[in-house]
């Protein structure tokens, strides 16, 4: 933790852990900064200076809609647990099931942020309770999977993530691809070769994936090499793993893929790809790379701090 004019948590569970424990109420923040989620669930805060929590009898789209609002502003200010509680409130109040699954599913996906991973999960099952389209059914088997990663449970987030990157390819390719190496990544971690949803499954499946933008992110070529070396064998992966490790050093740390990707890849996924390639310069800048971003940003996966160590 870092004390100045402003505060810095070196972790985003430390944050909303903070924001939890200071009292019942969270600040969420409106234009006046003065918003502030009411002792009881019954009252809802509406807009207007001046203006008191009302109760909510029943279904009110006007409430949810602004509550949502209210999710987006406490959001922008790091307040994950106040955006968690105002979204689930106005999924509850929206009369819509459409609108409501909509309004469950970003409850579910902020609630996994605020780390209250077995919430986020009951928000999940009563999403799929209701109406749902496609592009939604991936995306609540692909955050199933990603708290399954967060919960140190790698073989079901292994065997999650592949079925929801299999769900996304008719959706979103980059994404679709993405998820195959979170997949992938899960499996390793996990240590499963041959079994169903382990790697032998998942480098199958991202060598069947569309192929990945052009030119390719450092993700695709990362994906791509993988694949290769754990259905083909080293020597055919040889020359694609060297670029993706060129690619992953070149990430720049402070950016948001160099973010997510450096610290997915820089425990024992890339120490597999370097110590093949005996690249000690390139496994020493990759490990400098992830302590780097460690301080300024982590992920909160069970799975990925448990390979690094």
């Amino acid at each position: 933790m870092e004390f100045s004019a402003r505060v810095r948590f070196r972790h985003p569970l430390a944050r909303s852990a903070a924001y939890r424990s200071g009292a019942d109420s969270a600040a969420a923040g409106d234009a006046r900064g003065r918003w502030r989620w009411p002792l009881t669930r019954r009252l809802i805060p509406i807009a207007g200076p001046g203006t008191g929590p009302r109760p909510a009898a029943g279904p009110d789209e006007d409430v949810a809609a602004e509550l949502e609002r209210s999710a987006g502003r406490a959001q922008a200010r790091g307040g994950l647990a106040a955006a968690a509680a105002f979204l689930e409130r106005a999924a509850l109040l929206t009369p819509d099931p459409v609108r409501r699954a909509q309004r469950l599913l970003a409850a579910a996906r902020a609630t996994r942020e605020a780390g209250a991973l077995d919430a986020a999960l009951g928000l999940l099952l009563a999403t799929e309770a209701g109406p749902l389209d496609a592009w939604q059914a991936a995306e609540v088997e692909h955050l199933r999977g990603q708290i399954a990663f967060d919960q140190d449970r790698c073989t079901d987030a292994a065997r999650l993530l592949l079925r929801a990157a299999r769900l996304l390819e008719r959706l979103d390719s980059g994404l679709a691809r993405e998820t195959y190496l979170k997949a992938l990544a899960a499996a390793m971690f996990a240590g499963e070769l041959g079994r169903p949803g382990g790697v032998l499954e998942a480098a199958e499946a991202a060598r069947a994936a569309p192929p990945g933008p052009d030119p390719p992110r450092a993700v695709d070529v990362l994906l791509d090499a993988l694949a290769l070396r754990f259905t083909e064998g080293y020597a055919a992966a040889a020359a694609a793993l060297t670029r993706a490790v060129e690619l992953l050093v070149s990430l720049d740390a402070g950016g948001t893929e160099g973010r997510r990707w450096i610290w997915l890849v820089g425990g024992r996924v890339s120490r597999i790809i370097a110590l093949e390639l005996w690249d000690f310069e390139s496994w020493r800048a990759l490990a400098a790379r992830q302590a780097q971003v460690a301080v300024i940003w982590a992920p909160s996966s069970s799975c990925s701090s448990h390979s690094a160590a």
